[in-house]
């Protein structure tokens, strides 16, 4: 039964558990009872059968739905999470129509119970139960008295005989009652007195226990609020925990990386714009993280170590320039005159926390020692402001022009390499 449609804009987050890139459309959204079926446009909707032409179908058992500003610049936003992984941004602009779409939305979850969702591409309907109905007849039937009612012949576990009367009673139990978890639908298989489960048994309770798995599992923000999940130790943490760890203002990976990188041959072709095979470079990674730094001297290929160079930096918590300063770095590079952005930087690098500052000096000295020989590597300012630019600078948000926010990057790593002397000495 279709109880709200209209048009909404939305963007996946995460489809069976795969980021999506974010990219708001309009969608005519149609609510049923226990399902949200999401359409490119409404003459979709009305085709046959319902669901058939869906762009999307969302399960609502076991969803979660949450006003979510965080998420986007547009307004009145709200995060639809299901058992399954997906996660959808819903907004209109209008406050009150979004607002009752999440009001609409939310009652409807809330009479669903939690966890028949889609699991895996099974539903709730495909799953025979565990213990068979009792036919219409048994039902309506006078049930005669325990006392009265010659015992099975079998016996339970315990040496007990149950009567009939009191094994219909639980069959009949079990039949009204919801899905049964693994261990209680054992249980229950072995007090009726059953023989070994059959397949399409065992099929049933390997399904209850992945339903339970994604129904109750944690998310990966509530796993590091408790601390069970805990960030890398160098690569994706903290630069200011990393630093206080390693006894220094620039972190030992970049500086012992760099170090060896220079000791190779600079002239390579390509040197930071070419990638190392991805493999090796995770091999590193994991090694560094293990506190083996023995790799880097190891590692034969130069742009591996490129590659976990700017992957460490790529990773962090918070570019070196953190993410309050992106808009002054911004105004920053757009002053009118050379002077009037010098002093504007010279500024800007003094807010910089120590950590960040002598690190970013360190790899930009490094830098300008690449350009050294870009008759041979091809590695000229410009190219490496372009390798480096997304890489050091970011707002932390989504870029509303993903062109000009790039080109700005560029710009800012650029000019702080051709003004270097006169930033840092």
């Amino acid at each position: 039964m279709v109880t709200r449609q209209g048009t909404l804009n939305k963007t996946e987050l995460v489809r069976g558990g795969k980021k999506q890139k974010k990219s708001w459309t309009p969608t005519f959204v149609v609510l049923t009872n226990r399902n949200l079926f999401l359409y490119k446009d409404i003459n979709s909707a009305q085709e046959k059968p319902p669901g058939k032409s869906a762009e999307l179908q969302i399960n609502l058992a076991g969803a979660v739905i949450d006003w979510s500003p965080e998420k986007s610049k547009r307004r009145n936003v709200f995060q639809l999470s299901t058992t399954a992984g997906q996660k959808v941004l819903l907004q209109d602009d209008n406050v009150q129509t979004s607002k009752e779409w999440f009001d609409t939305i939310s009652a409807a979850i809330r009479r669903l119970p939690n966890g028949l969702g889609l699991v895996m591409g099974w539903r709730p309907e495909d799953i025979p139960s565990s213990v068979p109905e009792e036919s219409p007849s048994h039902q309506s039937a006078p049930q005669p008295p325990p006392e009265a009612t010659p015992p099975q012949a079998t016996s339970s576990k315990w040496g007990k005989k149950p009567s009939r009367s009191k094994s219909i009673k639980q069959h009949q139990q079990a039949a009204r009652s919801p899905p049964l978890s693994c261990d209680a639908a054992a249980s229950a298989l072995d007090s009726g007195g059953g023989g070994p489960p059959s397949p399409q048994e065992r099929k049933n309770r390997i399904r209850d226990k992945l339903r339970h798995f994604f129904v109750r599992r944690p998310t990966l923000e509530s796993l590091q609020e408790k601390g069970i999940f805990k960030d890398e130790p160098v690569f994706g943490c903290n630069l200011a925990h990393l630093c206080e760890r390693d006894r220094s203002s620039v972190p030992r990976f970049v500086r012992e990386c760099i170090l060896e990188i220079e000791r190779r041959d600079m002239t390579a072709d390509g040197l930071y714009r070419a990638s190392g095979n991805l493999s090796q470079v995770q091999k590193v990674r994991c090694h560094v993280n293990q506190d083996d730094y023995s790799v880097l001297a190891l590692e034969e290929d130069i742009h591996v170590l490129t590659g976990a160079l700017k992957m460490f930096f790529r990773h962090m918590k918070e570019p070196l320039f953190p993410f309050n300063l992106f808009n002054k770095v911004l105004r920053a590079v757009g002053q009118p005159t050379r002077a009037a952005r010098l002093a504007a930087f010279r500024d800007l690098l003094g807010e910089l926390p120590r950590q960040n500052y002598d690190t970013l000096k360190y790899l930009l000295r490094h830098l300008l020692r690449v350009t050294e020989h870009s008759d041979q590597n091809r590695m000229h300012v410009q190219n490496l402001a372009i390798v480096f630019g997304p890489t050091l600078l970011s707002s932390g948000e989504e870029p509303r022009n993903l062109a000009l926010d790039m080109m700005q990057q560029n710009q800012i790593i650029e000019f702080l390499l051709l003004e270097y002397s006169f930033l840092f000495l």
